[in-house]
């Protein structure tokens, strides 16, 4: 049974011998749900046990991608990107990819960074570049979309 007030439990499933695992899907960011359980007993013996200690977890919060990502072709080997910041954020992972398949991350900032410079790039490349804003990884989690932008040096 489930509940999000501690006091009304609703049924949620019923599962058979072996399963001991069940996982509650389609909840909202960032609320809190309680749980209990009951063995029950076979049709003939109509006996279910009592209702197990509570216990409660927590949905995640997931975090925005930055708005306004953007590049400057700085020079021949460097690329500044900037971002607005999102609330809540614990840093930004930064990826870059040469064909806008396969990902690497080339940095992780810090909380209030706005902005990174790529100084590792070679001389007429295309490179495309994502970001996704980090949780503190307790409340938050990352993004499910990340923004992206491409650019080439001179």
């Amino acid at each position: 049974q489930t509940s999000t007030d501690n006091v009304t439990f609703t049924d949620l499933a019923s599962t058979i011998i072996p399963q001991t695992i069940y996982i509650h899907t389609g909840l909202s960011d960032g609320t809190i749900h309680y749980y209990r359980v009951m063995a029950m007993a076979d049709l003939a013996h109509n006996q279910n046990s009592d209702y197990s200690n509570i216990g409660s977890a927590t949905t995640l919060i997931k975090l925005a991608s930055p708005l306004n990502f953007v590049g400057t072709v700085i020079s021949d080997t460097q690329i500044d990107l900037s971002w607005n910041t999102v609330v809540g954020n614990n840093g930004y992972l930064i990826e870059r990819s040469l064909d806008d398949v396969t990902y690497n991350i080339i940095a992780t900032t810090l909380i209030g960074d706005v902005s990174y410079s790529d100084t590792t790039l070679t001389t007429a490349t295309l490179y495309y570049y994502r970001i996704t804003t980090l949780g503190n990884g307790t409340t938050t989690i990352n993004s499910n979309a990340s923004s992206s932008v491409n650019y080439t040096t001179l």
